[in-house]
């Protein structure tokens, strides 16, 4: 489910911030808005993602990795929001200031990190269908 989310997040984001028709105070207060729901949802999901996945990947190799990589995803946002988002948006207060070299840096290492995130969930999601739900893939004997 997150990767969905997710991917639809950053499809709207990016087409909000590359519309001609929005100033740059607009664009800044739409990220504004819109951040502190990605970093929760995204937490929230994870989350039982991880926690449903410990629960039943008892002698089930594939869904112990699957939730690894869950919990590799939800590290790598957990630092974005501490160590990244957190200064990135003091950086757009007040909306429509000057972006700086810092706000550049922190922007790419958010944008590092999100893609990081999202393809371990990615992987993750496609390791959990490939069980189809039998708690093996096919990969090889024990998963």
């Amino acid at each position: 489910m997150w990767v969905g989310a997710a991917l639809l997040f950053v499809l709207t984001s990016v087409t909000e911030q590359v519309e001609p028709a929005f100033e740059t105070a607009i664009r800044d207060r739409l990220a504004l808005i819109r951040f502190p729901w990605y970093y929760g949802t995204g937490a929230v999901l994870l989350t039982v993602g991880i926690v449903t996945g410990a629960a039943i990947s008892r002698g089930r190799r594939t869904i112990l990795i699957a939730t690894l990589v869950l919990l590799a995803a939800a590290s790598a946002m957990a630092a974005d929001y501490a160590l990244v988002y957190r200064p990135l948006r003091a950086s757009l207060t007040p909306p429509g200031a000057a972006r700086d070299a810092e706000f550049q840096r922190l922007h790419e290492w958010s944008e590092r990190l999100n893609a990081g995130g999202f393809l371990l969930s990615a992987v993750a999601a496609v390791m959990l269908c490939a069980t189809g739900g039998r708690g093996r893939s096919g990969f090889g004997e024990g998963d």
